[in-house]
């Protein structure tokens, strides 16, 4: 490379991992354990590496505030006693391997069993962000390009798995590289057998079912996202599974729990018990009349903005920006008729919603807004807070098995119903946002099936 263009950035450095020295810049990048990154800082390789540390930490305070507990794993060059009180100040506990003639640092063990790990994560980066080919650019050029790539590799991670799924994915991640370390087993990349093993701790820890599969589909993704696409096999830990569910079955125990599907009638009990007078009320109503007649996820409703709903001659049209199903974020606008019922029509309790809404100041952002005790209207609600209000007013209606009413209630009751008055499998699908060969929509048709076309209707019992 061309030393002069990096004239003022690049200096002289030495490259333990390699033995030799290199004239450059040094690249720093912290990183989940799925390789995803998290904070990066290109520095002179003369500039001490804590101190490098300590900047990039000062510089992106906000984001470890908003982190407990966290664990940072480095070489031993960021070891320092002075350094590591600092960072436990700021909630970091750094695990690093002990120098020489140093006695053994707690946790030490256990970074022999992810150095694989972290070999892992530096070699598909390294790939991923063509650290190699940079071609001598300029300093400032060469951070963009970096940042360019990096952003890149966080963006396409973000959008393969949508938010709720990452969150159960993270905390079943976590618990899987946990197992491993605690039973010397590499977690990335990992093996069929080691999946296998894991997957039969579970079944024996008495886990359910669905738990187990989410494991196993969490364990996958984070491989296929930091490039080892196809791995671990996961024959073995199927068949553990497998096995699991009949003995679970023998024994008396139940299948994969689902929510309840709210019925018509339900749906006006359930407004009803909803104090119209109020604000909370309002929201509330307009949280199950749009929940059911959109069929809507709890993520979809609370991304909904004022722009999303516009009133048309035969009702709503609603968009919904991205879906679960709509990978690539086209948006599709949901048309939802006026209704026949005062208490359920969607277009009244929009336009009730809407006055509030107005009243209060909010002209645009978020549909449905968070309301303290106060009733002052504050920000966006959240997704957990959907199934809070929605079981809460269940309860309150005396709804059938409202113990285990969910938001998804809402969504199963959509295409229930629909299906129940004779709407076409296909049409509903579309209407909903299923893949067009989803089993969860033919799920909620059976269970009307049984009922309506049960052969022992008619034969005189």
């Amino acid at each position: 490379m061309q030393r002069s263009n990096l004239a003022g950035w690049g200096s002289y450095g030495y490259c333990a991992s390699h033995s030799r020295f290199f004239w450059g810049l040094r690249l720093y990048l912290v990183c989940t354990p799925a390789g995803m990154p998290i904070m990066w800082a290109l520095a002179n390789p003369k500039i001490g590496e804590r101190e490098v540390l300590a900047a990039m930490l000062e510089i992106d305070a906000d984001l470890i505030a908003e982190r407990e507990g966290i664990l940072l794993i480095s070489d031993k060059g960021f070891a320092s006693k002075p350094f590591e009180k600092e960072l436990a100040e700021q909630g970091i506990e750094l695990l690093c391997p002990s120098r020489k003639r140093e006695k053994q640092r707690y946790g030490e063990p256990m970074l022999k069993k992810v150095r694989q790990l972290i070999e892992s994560v530096n070699d598909t980066l390294k790939g991923q962000l063509n650290l190699e080919q940079h071609g001598g650019l300029l300093g400032p050029v060469l951070g963009r390009v970096l940042v360019h790539h990096a952003v890149a590799v966080s963006r396409r991670a973000r959008r393969c798995v949508p938010a709720n799924t990452r969150r159960a994915y993270a905390r079943q991640w976590a618990a899987f590289t946990a197992w491993c370390a605690g039973h010397g087993r590499v977690a990335l990349p990992a093996t069929g057998h080691t999946l296998a093993e894991y997957t039969s701790s579970l079944c024996e820890a008495g886990q359910a079912p669905a738990s187990i599969e989410q494991a196993i589909a969490a364990v996958r993704t984070m491989h296929r996202l930091s490039g080892h696409t196809g791995c671990p096999a996961t024959e073995a830990a199927r068949l553990a599974l497998r096995a699991y569910k009949r003995r679970r079955a023998e024994d008396g125990g139940r299948g994969q729990r689902e929510a309840p599907p709210i019925t018509i009638d339900a749906l006006r009990a359930m407004v009803a018990a909803c104090d119209l007078t109020t604000a909370i009320g309002r929201r509330d109503r307009l949280l199950l009349v749009l929940g059911l007649a959109l069929m809507g996820r709890r993520s979809e409703l609370v991304a909904l903005t004022r722009d999303d709903v516009r009133e048309v001659a035969d009702g709503l049209e609603v968009t919904i920006r991205t879906s679960k199903t709509d990978k690539d974020s086209r948006g599709e606008t949901i048309a939802i008729p006026r209704g026949s019922h005062p208490l359920t029509d969607p277009v009244a309790a929009w336009r009730d919603w809407l006055h509030v809404l107005d009243q209060a100041g909010h002209t645009d952002g978020r549909l449905l807004r968070r309301i303290n005790r106060h009733a002052t209207i504050g920000p966006s609600l959240g997704a957990d807070a959907v199934n809070v209000v929605v079981r809460d007013l269940a309860v309150r209606a005396r709804v059938p098995y409202a113990e285990t009413v969910t938001a998804h209630s809402l969504r199963a009751g959509g295409a229930t119903v629909a299906y129940a008055a004779g709407v076409p499998v296909a049409v509903i699908a579309k209407h909903g946002r299923w893949a067009p060969a989803s089993p969860v929509v033919l799920r909620y048709i059976r269970a009307v099936d049984r009922w309506r076309d049960n052969a022992m209707r008619n034969v005189g019992l």
